[in-house]
Order: C-alpha cells, then structure tokens, then sequence
C-alpha cells in the first residue's frame, strides 16, 4: 500500500485550529479533501498484516461504548452548542452496525 503520507508532510504547518481561517476556501476545501482521502485509506488497511497484529484492539470499532466516548469528548469540548451534534449524538447509537 505504502506510505500514506509522504515524509516532506510531517515538515508542513501544523493546522490547530479545524475551521483554518487564515486559508481562502478553496484552500480549506484542498486540506478537507486530502484528510478524506487519508481517512479512506485508513480505513482500507488489513490490519491482520504483519506488523499490524498486536496494535491496537481488534473487533468492531463502531462500539456503543466508542460512540459513548466519543460524545463525551466532544461535549467536553465544545463552546456552543451546534444542533446538528445534538442529532448525531442522538441517532448514533441507535444504529451502530451489528458485530460479526
């Protein structure tokens, strides 16, 4: 598969702030695509290769006690409240696929 980032990526800016207000649209749009595709090649990777055994848990990662986590991260961490969390928060849980 090789390397899902090249080595000159780690020497970029690193971007603190998920709404990147000192980049134009099109900009943001270039970065939000790229992490899409990263996060679709990670989710491809075999994680039965070798070297990839023993990281990590193996099962279903779409848990209810992820999805748990996870809310409660975000409601650590908000500063407002966005409707639109509030739905998600609400519908995930309810349809977490089943564990094969």
């Amino acid at each position: 598969m090789g390397a899902l980032l090249p080595h000159a990526a780690c020497r970029r800016p690193h971007l603190l702030d998920q709404s990147l207000p000192a980049l134009d649209r099109s900009e943001r749009a270039a970065i939000y695509d790229e992490m899409n595709r990263v996060i679709a090649r990670l989710h491809s990777v075999d994680m039965s290769a070798p070297g990839l055994r023993d990281y990590g848990k193996a099962g279903n990662i779409h848990s209810s006690a992820r999805s748990a986590a996870g809310a409660n991260k975000y409601r650590a961490s908000e500063t407002e409240r966005v409707e639109a969390m509030d739905r998600l928060i609400e519908w995930l849980p309810k349809h977490i696929p089943c564990r094969r």
